[in-house]
């Protein structure tokens, strides 16, 4: 070395080398750093590890070839000779065959029964004799082995014997191995003898048990032990032959399923036994590997690999599985096929008419299953070596060796191959028997053939022929369709091949053939008599017309007649001819099919012709003829008339005569003579009348009757005159002679006004005479007596009354029976004199009388009237009044007659009687008010004490009770037995007692509020109870459990609470309360466990402050956790309200570092955090589209709800170039901060400040925060800031009440919906606002304004006590009249829709309380687009600003109708449906977002619209999205369950009425509420009842398919059929013998809601998933106007003080507690109109709460139940219900009249013919000419193609029957 470089010098002589030294330097460098790689550092180490182990290797692989030499026993010569045998003999076992069926040799089921029964029977005595032959092949083997150990170890001597007995058995058996298996079985039995006795030859040279004894005793221990070390060794190799021989014997019983499945699936057979498929292309497992692989030596000493080259089973099968046709008809071959293995028949059974398979399919799997049983009994037939009596002593077992158990599993011996392929065998009959049940349903149309025509008659066709139902068409129809019949059974082919079943038809086809033939016989036996029965109809009119005509008239009545039968003959002229061409027509027909008819009748209508010509000429001769009778016959009338004049002239001169004028004392005589002209002048006038018509008929001039008419009315008055003077007299004479107490003077007084009549008609009618005027003046004289006679015989005068007439008439009147007192009497009293008097005393006689009536009436009434009283109960021996609503208006009606009675001034003769029943009522009046205000206080209180911790509670208030009801108890009693109304309440003493209990009850009822007042002030949340909820917790404080139901109305987010107390023996048992679920499913575990014991209010204040700990404990937890962990996995981990608690406050820190960081860097960091906003809303979007159960999903939607309002607020920080946290656009925004100072979270907004409430909210979702929102959220905490309240008033669908409560969200205070109206008093808000300030929680009162004015003044002083008290700090205040504790945190809120009708002002002191907001347009595009992101859509801003602009441009171009609404609510729906679509199972993966919201806006939108309205949306959704397809849905299941239950239920399943039944369905699974909107008879009812039987069917279906898929899997159900009902507006389906087959029985399994532990909601996730139908659809049907709205929502009874259920409300209370999974739909039938629809506001918006006056809140279910409205129109709904609701409005046009004719004329002819439906069918097939096969597939409404050339007089009159 030097410093120039370094030099190297070589010993060898090599030259010298010299290295610079830098460039030695920078190799020695170089060299230093790859020493430290691992690769040279190690390399010397890893060397050696090499080579060591390749020595190793080495040692390893010499020893175990050593050892394999050593042990391997092909490679000992003693035991290869042995194992080369029974290997031979294995692979001889291989080749045979157990399956004996060949393709194209179709055998019967006895055949291949017989065949394979004999074949397994030969094969079982060959694999006897291998044994046999195996045994003493390996007992041979076994002796030499043991013979040469011990020469081994002794020397050849000792084993000399027993090498020779080894040979000679070895070679006895190597001999017969080959030639036993190859001469076959028929020796079998010989050779296993010769084989036996060799043996046994060879077992007495040297029994191996001997042999075994001698050497024992003899040999030394050493040689002892080596026997045994070979024994063991030996019982290896036996082990092995078992091995070898099990194996032989699964191959070949794998080779004979695999040759049995290939026959089976259609497969042919080559010549040499291999199977080769048919098809064009072979699979490709059949050229791979092999899948039974020999059985592993389960030896730890010696292991032998025997292989063999076979089909890949499992691929075999999986091929056969996926090529094998289900249930089509595509390889059915007319004749034998090659691949055909089995034959049956399709037989017809005549009862009950049902085509059957005959063998049955049954019958086939069975005898497969047994074929398999014979082949698994021949394979476990072989008797194992080890286990074999003759070498059981040359082996011994190791120990504990249970693998070699004699009794192996035949699943084990034969693999898992053969379960495989007997699947396989017996699912490809299975499937080949399926194929021809589908094969033998198609023969059903001759099945149903031979039913039809079995019921065709001779009967019944001539009574559709007579009936007008058949015409010639028709019969020439049925001809031609018989005939058809009868060559389609002759086409019917003897032998049909169905995959690898041949199928014989031959006895089908000739029991087919005499149905048509028998139909055939009747048609041609009858045709004859119908020709001639029409032939001689119309040949004997011909006959009849022509005598007829040829019978001349001779008078002019017999012309008459004679131009009438000529005109007949005229006008039946088209008819008869029509009748002429039906006979001939008849026998053209008979003619025409070869029908056989007598000669006679046919030459008989060849010449109708000529008599039907001859009656038309003689019709033409009488035509001629016609004009010269008419002028003869017109000469002799006009003669009679003339003579008919003179008779009257002379008539006239008798009646003119003065005779009849002059008084006469022979009445009797001038009477005859006056009767005797009347009847010449009525017979004058019939012959007049004969005349006249004649000439009219003739053409003559009328005969002049003036003159006749005069005279007869003369003579009939002169008549008159005579007789009513014969009758007055007579009449008045008796009158006056009869006695007077004994005179109808009703008939007397209708014989006067008769008389007068009769002489006013002679007066003015005859000429002036002496005999009238004396009528007259007789007539007046009678008028003016009937007045007193009247007075004096009313039945009303008393004793008094005729005392006053004996005053007036200066004597009294005789009225003893049997006075002779008459008329003449009374004349000669002068009555007429004192006639006024008489009717002053009869008028006060009537009055009195109506009175007493009167009074009487009220009496009798009350006689009957009884209280209505029943048990209480069902407590024997307790009553109370029933309904006393009768009572109460009785006597409110007896109290005015009462009254009327009383003013009267006729009252003076009954005073005391009036005035005792008047005193009477008003003491029962009395009592009756005490009794019913004691019974209501007793029900109102009997129920609380009752209960024995009340009475513990409230002992005083108890024993006064307890008084109380033995009082009333004793009273009901009584009342009980003699239940008298009148007589119970004037029962002395009675009203005191029932007075006194009414100050008792007031005492105790005031002692229970207050009771109850001090349980509300203890948990403050009870005040948002009713009076009975809380009793009934009270009532079962003991039982904590019994709070649960009440839990939602105490707790926003709080459903159950989870009882237990965890132990580690068993689940959860005690009263220790471990968590809180909400209704969403979320479970939020206790910090520490609440004890509940003790009082109920305390134990629920210990959870109410448990809750805020935990949860304020979790959210301090998250909020450390946050930047820790990725943020989908901690949101997926944390309760959803501490997700977005926590995400809010990391946010707001966020805000203000980069807000504080200085102006330069302030815009830069707001800039990152923007984009940082972005990056965690795309993850939370790709999260939410990924697979999450329903609570993680809405966890995260509500994440990502303000998440996009925390991004829309960074970037309006940077837009508006914000440099401060002090800046406004910071502190106008809700922040949420840690005060590490109090340990808690502040929310701030501008200068207020407000503490977080810790209340659990569940997992509900958060309102999307805009612009509006935010202006809103300032207003109410500025309110709230100043303790105001605050009030949004605005349309409906801007957010007013959903701002509220999110606010309340926002800051973790409860805040309780109530939606108003006109049933709420001052005494229920003071009871609100009381819990509010106690509890400090927030109050909604949505559509406040609906309360009655006088309520509202009322509520405004309250509501300024309770400010007032607020602003002053207070923490106690009083109000209404009682002390109570205020928190500061409590508010009161309104909405108010200030536009509707049904709205009332709020006072000027009620609206200085509340800061109002005004919310109108609220910011659609932000609200779609975080729904969107809410969803997981990606490009949800692109989608957002299209789908709000479609909206806008739809609600201003389409026509505006009322059940038209584009607001919010329908776009927030709209955007649901898409993400449901996104979420579907049957959308196509690759459909852009673009194309689920295309779709979904059709969905939501189309079916509301009109038709005119439907072009004009399709056009503007194509503008705003151009070639846009839509996907493809997988609608087809309830497309096809609509159709089925279109028919079942009677309906056409027309394809706009499915459409509109699918629009519906879709309607529902988007909204609550839906309406169903169009006019009477548009088919509404019908579309809800076909939807809901299709739900009905599917979600039967689909339950009943998953529970037999878990239970047994493939196998295939029927649903039995039920009978159909009837539904209103459609008319019955054509084909009603097949209606009904498809609805599923119901199921009646229930299925709980969810579990307790609150693990429900992934598993009722799943359930949604898999199961979306429900079980069965309820329906609830109920018009509401129909009733009041106190019958509708529910009211007081002020009787008995109890709430009774309103309909609608019992309805969804009683759908909303059903625990079963079924689907309840309510539906509101009648108009909607404010009055009642308004209540529902907040059942049908997001709250989904029923609130009633009773202050109840029933919680729906919207999973479970539907609100489904119909209505004609939407007149009168306010804008708030048309936002609520979903639409599908049902058009005039969209049902023709086609349906209506098509079900009303199929139900008319099965009505008609119910017995003989070939009849039926017959008629409306060739009658009205509609096709079957064609009805409902018209386009004309919801009905059928009908021939419209189809005369219409040919259809059923209305009147035949109803058309509904």
């Amino acid at each position: 070395m030097s410093p120039a470089g370094i030099t190297t010098y070589f010993t060898n002589g090599t030259q010298a080398e010299f290295v610079p030294l830098e460039v030695w330097y920078r190799e020695f460098v170089l060299h230093q750093q790859l020493a430290k790689l691992p690769l040279f550092r190690q390399y010397r180490r890893w060397k050696a590890l090499a080579v060591w182990r390749k020595a190793v290797h080495s040692i390893k692989f010499k020893g175990s070839a050593d050892y394999l030499v050593k042990n391997l026993f092909m490679l000992q010569p003693v035991l290869q000779e042995a194992f080369l045998s029974v290997r031979a003999s294995c692979l001889e076992v291989e080749r045979q065959q157990l399956a004996c069926t060949v393709p194209g040799q179709p055998s019967t089921l006895q055949q291949f029964t017989e065949q394979h029964a004999a074949c397994l029977q030969d094969i079982q005595q060959q694999l006897q004799a291998v044994c046999t032959e195996a045994a003493n092949t390996a007992q041979s083997a076994c002796e030499r082995s043991l013979a040469a150990l011990q020469q081994q170890l002794t020397g050849p001597s000792t084993a000399a014997a027993t090498a020779a007995a080894a040979a000679r058995r070895s070679s006895a058996g190597g001999s017969e191995n080959h030639r036993r298996l190859s001469t076959g079985g028929g020796d079998s039995d010989r050779k296993a003898g010769n084989n036996t006795s060799t043996a046994s030859a060879a077992r007495q040279v040297l029994p191996g048990a001997a042999l075994e004894g001698v050497h024992l005793a003899n040999d030394s221990f050493a040689l002892q032990a080596a026997k045994r070390t070979e024994k063991r060794r030996l019982s290896s190799f036996v082990r092995l032959l078992d091995l070898m021989m099990a194996d032989s014997v699964h191959s070949m019983v794998v080779a004979a399923l695999q040759r049995m499945l290939w026959c089976l699936q259609g497969h042919s057979i080559a010549a040499d036994g291999s199977e080769h498929s048919s098809s064009s292309s072979t699979p490709a497992a059949q050229d791979t590997g092999l899948s039974a692989q020999p059985l592993a030596i389960q030896s730890s000493r010696a292991v032998l690999a025997v292989q063999s080259s076979r089909a890949n089973v499992h691929q075999l099968i999986t091929h056969s599985a996926a090529t094998t046709p289900h249930g089509s008809l595509a390889n059915t071959v007319t004749g034998r096929s090659s691949t055909v293995v089995l034959q049956l028949e399709v037989l017809l059974n005549d009862m009950p008419d049902q085509l059957y398979l005959e063998p049955t399919g049954q019958a086939f799997i069975y005898e497969l299953d047994a074929w398999l049983r014979g082949v698994a009994a021949t394979a476990k037939g072989m008797q194992q070596l080890l286990h074999h009596p003759d070498i059981k002593p040359y082996i011994e077992l190791p120990a504990g060796s249970a693998h070699y158990s004699e009794d192996a599993d035949l699943s084990q011996s034969l693999g898992e191959n053969y379960d495989r392929l007997s699947h396989s065998l017996t699912s490809c009959l299975h499937q080949g028997l399926t194929r021809v049940e589908h094969f033998k349903a198609g023969f059903d149309i001759f099945r149903d053939m031979v039913v039809a025509n079995r019921q065709f008659g001779r009967q019944a066709l001539e009574e559709a022929v007579s009936d007008g139902l058949l015409d010639l068409q028709g019969l020439r129809g049925l001809l031609l369709g018989f005939q058809q019949q009868l060559q389609d059974v002759k086409n019917i082919p003897a032998t049909v091949s169905v995959g690898v079943l041949e199928v014989q038809l031959s006895r089908l086809v000739l029991a087919l053939t005499p149905s048509p033939q028998h139909c055939l016989s009747e048609l041609h036996a009858l045709l004859p008599k119908l020709a001639a029965s029409a032939y001689s109809t119309f040949i004997n009119r011909v006959r009849t017309y022509k005598k007829q005509l040829a019978r001349q008239p001779t008078m002019p009545e017999e012309f008459v007649t004679h131009l009438a039968l000529i005109a007949e003959v005229d006008s039946n002229r088209q008819p008869m001819d029509r009748e002429f061409d039906t006979v001939s027509s008849y026998y053209s027909l008979l003619e025409e099919f070869g029908v056989a008819t007598p000669p006679e009748e046919v030459a008989a209508a060849r010449c109708m012709d000529d008599e039907y010509a001859a009656l038309r000429d003689m019709t033409w001769a009488a035509e001629t003829a016609k004009t010269s009778h008419a002028q003869v016959f017109l000469a002799q009338l006009q003669q009679h008339a003339e003579d008919l004049a003179r008779q009257i002239d002379q008539l006239r001169e008798m009646e003119q005569g003065e005779k009849f004028l002059q008084d006469s004392p022979d009445i009797s005589c001038r009477l005859a003579e006056a009767a005797e002209m009347l009847a010449q002048v009525r017979e004058h006038q019939a012959t007049a009348a004969r005349i006249t018509g004649l000439l009219q008929q003739y053409g003559g001039d009328s005969m002049d009757t003036s003159a006749l008419e005069s005279l007869a009315e003369s003579i009939e008055l002169k008549h008159l005159l005579w007789e009513t003077q014969q009758t007055w007299g007579a009449t008045t004479s008796e009158w006056l002679q009869a006695q007077f107490f004994e005179l109808d003077v009703t008939a007397i007084h209708e014989q006067v006004e008769r008389t007068s009549w009769q002489v006013r008609r002679l007066e003015e009618g005859l000429p002036p005479n002496d005999l009238v005027p004396k009528l007259r003046a007789s007539l007046t004289q009678w008028q003016e007596l009937l007045e007193p006679v009247v007075h004096l015989r009313n039945p009303q005068l008393r004793e008094r009354h005729w005392t006053a007439v004996a005053d007036m008439l200066g004597r009294p009147v005789d009225r003893s029976p049997g006075a002779n007192t008459t008329i003449s009497t009374l004349l000669s009293m002068q009555v007429l004199d004192s006639k006024e008097r008489l009717a002053v005393i009869s008028n006060e006689a009537t009055q009195e009388a109506a009175l007493e009536a009167l009074l009487g009436q009220v009496a009798d009434r009350w006689r009957i009237v009884e209280l209505f009283v029943t048990t209480f109960k069902d407590l024997k021996g307790v009553y109370i009044l029933g309904d006393a609503d009768n009572v109460l208006q009785v006597l409110e009606d007896s109290k005015v007659t009462m009254s009327m009675i009383q003013a009267s001034r006729y009252v003076g003769g009954i005073k005391a009687e009036v005035d005792r029943l008047d005193k009477q009522l008003k003491t029962f009046s009395d009592t009756l008010q005490a009794w019913l205000a004691v019974q209501k206080g007793w029900l109102s209180l009997e129920s609380i004490f009752a209960a024995p911790d009340i009475q513990r509670q409230l002992p005083g208030e108890a024993a006064a009770f307890a008084q109380v009801d033995r009082t009333f108890k004793d009273i009901m009693r009584r009342a009980h037995d003699r239940p008298n109304a009148l007589q119970c309440g004037t029962t002395p003493g009675w009203y005191e007692s029932l007075r006194k209990c009414i100050q008792t009850l007031e005492e105790v009822q005031k002692g229970l509020e207050d009771y109850l007042e001090t349980k509300r002030v203890a948990f403050a949340r009870f005040y948002f109870l009713s009076n009975e909820e809380l009793l009934d917790i009270l009532r079962q404080h003991k039982i904590p459990q019994a709070v649960q139901p009440y839990l939602a109305k105490c707790f926003d987010g709080i459903r159950l609470l989870e009882f237990g107390r965890a132990t580690a023996e068993g689940p959860a048992q005690g009263n220790d309360i471990l968590a809180m679920l909400s209704a969403e499913g979320e479970r939020v575990a206790f910090g520490r466990t609440v004890k509940a014991r003790g009082l109920v209010e305390s134990w629920l204040t210990s959870v109410e402050a448990n809750m805020r700990l935990t949860l304020k404990a979790l959210a301090k937890k998250a909020f450390k956790d946050y930047s820790a962990a990725r943020r989908p996995g901690w949101v997926l981990s944390q309760p959803a309200q501490v997700a977005v608690l926590a995400s809010n406050i990391h946010w707001c820190q966020a805000i203000e570092r980069a807000l504080t960081g200085g102006s330069v860097i302030v815009t830069h960091e707001l800039e990152q955090l923007q984009t940082h906003c972005v990056l965690q809303l795309e993850e939370l979007t790709n999260l939410v589209r990924g697979a999450l159960n329903d609570l993680q999903r809405k966890s995260v939607v509500a994440l990502i709800t303000t998440d996009v309002h925390n991004r829309d607020v960074v970037a309006a920080l940077v837009r508006q170039q914000a440099t401060s946290v002090n800046d406004f656009a910071w502190q106008m925004q809700l922040r949420f901060q840690y005060d590490a100072d109090t340990d808690g979270i502040v929310v701030r907004q501008v200068n207020a400040r407000f503490d977080y409430g810790y209340e659990y909210l569940g997992a509900q979702p958060r309102l999307v925060v805009t612009a509006m929102t935010n202006r809103c959220y300032l207003t109410l905490t500025g309110a709230l800031n100043l303790k105001l309240g605050g009030a949004p008033t605005g349309p409906a669908g801007t957010g007013k009440t959903e701002t509220v409560k999110d606010l309340a969200k926002a800051l973790g205070v409860q805040c309780v919906v109530y939606n108003c109206g006109e049933g709420i008093d001052h005494k229920f808000m003071a009871r609100y606002f009381s819990g509010l300030a106690q509890c400090g929680a927030w109050a909604c009162f949505d559509e406040f304004n609906r309360i009655e004015l006088e309520v509202l003044s009322v509520v405004a002083q309250q509501l300024l006590e309770l400010h007032t008290a607020l602003r002053c700090g207070a923490e106690k205040m009083m109000f209404e009249g009682r002390e109570v504790a205020l928190i500061s945190t409590c508010g009161v809120f309104v909405t108010m829709n200030p536009m509707y009708a049904g709205r009332t002002e709020l006072p000027d002191n009620l609206k200085v309380l509340f800061r109002p907001i005004a919310m109108m347009v609220p910011d659609s595009q932000t609200v779609a687009e975080v729904v969107l992101f809410s969803e997981g859509f990606h490009t949800a801003p692109y989608l957002s600003r299209k789908v709000v602009h479609l909206y806008k441009l739809a609600s201003e171009q389409l026509s505006q109708q009322a059940h038209y609404d584009f607001g919010m609510r329908a776009l927030k729906a709209v955007l649901l449906v898409g993400g449901g679509l996104r979420r579907s199972s049957s959308i196509d993966s690759d459909t852009t977002e673009e194309q689920l919201i295309v779709q979904a806006m059709l969905d939501a939108n189309m079916p509301k619209l009109l038709s005119e309205d439907v072009i004009l949306f399709e056009a503007i959704v194509d503008d705003l999205f151009p070639n846009t397809q839509l996907p493809s849905r997988g609608q087809a299941e309830v497309a096809e369950a609509l159709s089925d239950a279109c028919e079942q239920l009677g309906l056409q399943p027309e394809q706009a009425f499915v459409g509109k039944a699918l629009q519906l369905h879709g309607t529902l699974n988007a909204w609550f509420g839906v309406m169903l909107v169009g006019p009477a008879g548009t088919g509404k009812t019908a579309c809800y009842s076909c939807l809901r039987a299709a739900q009905t069917a599917l979600g039967r279906l689909q339950q009943e398919q998953h529970q037999h898929d878990s239970a047994q899997p493939g196998a295939i159900f029927t649903a039995p059929a039920i009978n159909p009902s009837t539904a209103n507006g459609l008319m019955p389906a054509a084909n009603s013998s097949t209606a009904g087959e498809a609805i599923m029985s119901s199921y009646g399994t229930a299925v709980k809601a969810c579990s307790s532990t609150g693990a429900a909601a992934a598993t009722n996730e799943e359930a949604q998933r898999t199961a979306p139908y429900q079980y069965q659809v309820h329906t609830h049907i109920l018009n509401p106007k129909s009733i009041s709205l106190q019958q509708l929502y529910g009211a007081y009874n002020t009787v008995a003080h109890e709430w009774t259920d309103g309909l609608a409300a019992s309805t969804i209370r009683g759908a909303v507690m059903d625990q079963t999974p079924d689907m309840h739909w309510v539906v509101f039938d009648g108009p909607v109109d404010p009055l009642w629809i308004e209540s529902m506001n907040t059942v049908l918006d997001d709250n989904r709460m029923l609130c009633l006056p009773s202050a109840e809140r029933i919680k729906l279910d919207d999973k479970r139940l539907r609100m489904l409205f119909e209505v004609e129109d939407l007149q009168y709904a306010s804008p708030a219900t048309v936002s609520r609701c979903g639409m599908v409005y049902m058009p005039q046009d969209m049902r023709g009249w086609r349906p209506l004719i098509q079900s009303w004329l199929e139900r008319y002819m099965a009505q008609q013919y119910k017995s003989d439906p070939a009849t039926r069918l017959a008629a409306v097939a060739a009658k009205i000419h509609i096709e079957p096969s064609r009805m409902g597939t018209g386009n004309d409404g919801l009905g059928g193609n009908v021939n419209s050339s189809s005369p219409t007089a040919d259809i059923p009159s209305a009147a035949a029957g109803p058309v509904a």
